[in-house]
């Protein structure tokens, strides 16, 4: 009783900080004005372009306005191809690309969803491989697989799969649910579906996202399962320059005891009682804080990872290349 109403706790103290966070951006929002018109580049017909913002089109002709104020009317039959381009977006005049990583932060992905033909492919702690493609702009499968596991030998051969939907409900407000897991094709199988929330920029330049799962098991040797308590995760994402962000991802394990280990055994030789760490949030958690440096193809992370009970955090490192466009 005191495990779930601590994982109680932790759930409404989630909700109450995201509802907080939501309602004063979401009231600064509804003074901003409307977007401005879409920005397109016009390809011409002896191959130049012009880009500008379309003001005004009739069945013949095209009225562009340039960077510079002018405005130029250019005959239908003199383009080739039209097609929308991206804004700059400048902050504290430094120009900022894209962020190819929108959509993931160490571990878990966000409620944004990879668009058509986008991918990643990532390799964490030089020792886990894994790869997430959009199939549409709101469905993405992942696959990877614990390296060592590989070439250990059959009983530690492993694969990891994931499907993840996700679409945009509301300005800044993605949701999105999916299910994630690991197969050990000659033990069981561990899976979590789980269901999630992402507020802030499309970009992904500041974004924080809770996600709440349950977590199963199933051992095929003995043609059982079970299942635990929830899993809460809650991640952020804040982009400080063009080319960094700082990353957050916390996990809480509500209905564990926290970190357990075997006990000193004794001078009688007998083995030691399992002791539980049940400080700082009382169950089992797992915190990483890193550092993303953002290239326009690929990323970065370098930072530390702790284990709810340990002494000491744990060293992290992640490059992940961008599949795209």
């Amino acid at each position: 009783m005191k495990m779930h109403r601590k994982a109680g706790l932790v759930l409404f103290g989630s909700l109450l900080f995201i509802g907080l966070f939501m309602g004063t951006a979401l009231a600064a929002e509804s003074t901003e004005k409307t977007a401005a018109p879409t920005l397109e580049t016009i390809v011409l017909v002896d191959g130049s372009t012009i880009t500008g913002i379309v003001t005004t089109e009739d069945g013949e002709a095209v009225n562009i306005r340039l960077v510079d104020g002018t405005t130029r009317s250019i005959h239908k039959s003199f383009i080739a191809s039209r097609k929308e381009t991206k804004k700059v977006k400048v902050v504290r005049g430094q120009v900022w690309g894209r962020n190819p990583m929108r959509t993931k932060y160490f571990f878990t992905p966000s409620a944004i969803p990879l668009r058509k033909g986008e991918g990643y492919l990532s390799l964490k702690q030089l020792t886990i491989l894994e790869g997430a493609f959009g199939v549409t702009d709101n469905l993405a499968l992942d696959l990877g697989s614990f390296l060592p596991g590989v070439f250990m030998g059959k009983d530690s051969a492993n694969v990891i799969l994931g499907v993840k939907y996700a679409r945009k409900v509301a300005p800044k407000v993605h949701i999105g649910g999916g299910v994630m897991g690991i197969v050990l094709p000659w033990q069981g199988a561990l899976a979590t579906p789980m269901i999630g929330i992402t507020y802030g920029q499309e970009t992904g330049d500041t974004q924080f996202t809770l996600g709440v799962g349950k977590p199963f098991a199933y051992n095929f040797d003995k043609q059982d399962g079970a299942s635990a308590d929830l899993v809460i995760n809650l991640s952020t994402m804040i982009r400080v320059s063009s080319a960094g962000a700082i990353v957050f991802e916390n996990w809480f394990f509500p209905g564990t005891p926290g970190l357990c280990v075997d006990e000193e055994p004794g001078t009688d030789g007998a083995g030691g009682d399992l002791v539980c760490d049940e400080s700082g949030w009382g169950m089992l958690s797992l915190h990483v804080i890193g550092f993303r440096k953002i290239n326009k193809n690929s990323s970065w992370d370098l930072g530390a990872i702790y284990i709810g009970g340990l002494p000491t955090p744990l060293p992290w490192f992640e490059y992940t290349w961008y599949l795209g466009d």
